[in-house]
């Protein structure tokens, strides 16, 4: 017997993984140097952290808007953004281990759902 399943059921089965897998109400974020309440920080960066803190350690991923890239050097990124990066190994090596190159989209997705931000690329920070 042959069972046949959509792109579209394989991506929600992803999507509703990542949603049970990730504590949303366990992320915290700040934009990049303002830990202190003084300093609003870079607001074209959002950085996510797991709730323990806001170290490398802790970090999931970053957001770059477009307004980031304002030197004219970086004109190719610009074009690229906004541009979400995943940083973190653990949650990388549990998706790709299930789902091979499948998860990129569902990923994508439920950031844009979740955090109500648009991303344009998406790349990978891991060590």
């Amino acid at each position: 017997m042959k069972i046949v399943i959509t792109e579209n059921k394989i991506d929600d089965a992803i999507y509703k993984y990542i949603e049970s897998i990730i504590d949303v109400d366990n992320i915290r974020w700040s934009h990049p140097d303002s830990v202190d309440d003084d300093d609003n920080g870079d607001e074209s960066v959002i950085d996510y952290f797991w709730g323990g803190g806001y170290s490398n350690t802790d970090l999931i991923f970053s957001y770059y808007a477009p307004e980031y890239y304002k030197d004219p050097s970086s004109i190719s990124f610009r074009k690229e953004a906004p541009i979400l990066e995943l940083s973190d190994n653990d949650l990388f090596e549990k998706l790709d281990s299930l789902f091979g190159n499948r998860w990129d989209k569902p990923f994508i997705k439920w950031f844009e759902t979740t955090f109500n931000l648009p991303v344009k690329t998406f790349t990978l920070n891991i060590e």
